[in-house]
Parts: C-alpha cells; sequence; structure tokens
C-alpha cells in the first residue's frame, strides 16, 4: 500500500468522497485493484473496501476530460460488485451534481449520498487520478 489518494470536492472545497490504498489484487487480466472509499458528505459517513477494474479507473479520466470541457456527459464510476456507484452530472445552471450510493458488504444496509460542486475541481482530480495510473502501471510493468 502507498499514500496515493484520490480526492472529490464539495463546493467549499471539503473532501467529500477519498479513495485511497490502493493495492493490485489480481495481474492477470483484468487487472483488478483494492481500494478503500471513504464518504463524508454532510452528517454521512461510510468507509468500505472494494474492488475495482483497473479499466475502470482508466475510462473516469476520459469522463472526467469531456465533463469538464463540455459540461454535458453524465457518467457512472461502479466498483466490480457494485457496491459502490457514483454518478457524475452536469445540471442547468453549470455546476457539477456528484450522488451515489454505498452498500454492505452482504447489500442488505445502503446509504446515499448528494453534493454539489462545480467544474474547477476537475483538473486536480484528473491529475490525482493520472498519478495513481503511473503508480499502480509501474508496480504492475
Amino acid at each position: 500500500m502507498h499514500d496515493l489518494t484520490i480526492q472529490i470536492k464539495d463546493k467549499k472545497g471539503d473532501t467529500a468522497i477519498r479513495l485511497k490504498n490502493f493495492v493490485i489484487s489480481s495481474k492477470s487480466k483484468p487487472l483488478l485493484v483494492d481500494m478503500d472509499i471513504e464518504v463524508d458528505v454532510n452528517d454521512f459517513k461510510a468507509k468500505i473496501n472494494t474492488t475495482v477494474l483497473y479499466s475502470e479507473i482508466e475510462g473516469t479520466v476520459d469522463q472526467l476530460e469531456v465533463l469538464y470541457k463540455t459540461l454535458t456527459r453524465t457518467f457512472w464510476f461502479f466498483d466490480l460488485d457494485q457496491r459502490v456507484a457514483i454518478k457524475f452530472a452536469p445540471t442547468a445552471t453549470g455546476n457539477i451534481q456528484i450522488s451515489g450510493n454505498i452498500k454492505s458488504l452482504d447489500y442488505a444496509t445502503s446509504s446515499e449520498f448528494m453534493f454539489g460542486t462545480d467544474q474547477s475541481f476537475i483538473p486536480e482530480l484528473i491529475s490525482q487520478i493520472k498519478n495513481v495510473l503511473k503508480t499502480l502501471n509501474s508496480w504492475f510493468f
């Protein structure tokens, strides 16, 4: 584990979602990455460990770049077991609404969250994701 972190910030600049503790869990194709996801929105806090496809992380960069340039693309980020779903959606006022849900390991408990942000956070977010991808690549290749 390395101290790599991806932070999704709200309008005030506070970290609302944190992805960290990335570990390659499968070096065969498809490449799998374990990570912790922490949500801290208003009075709601949750933390889970989950697995994502490496390609899901890569695809998020492309989606964020389109969202940043056009404010027209809605997209989702999912973990492998769909215990985490994060939706990025542009609003009519030019902001971005981030919403989603987190489910317990047994899927018996689910919590939803939602917060607003603007596109000014996206370049830093893209940079953080690219840094994680670069580091994961160095571990894998």
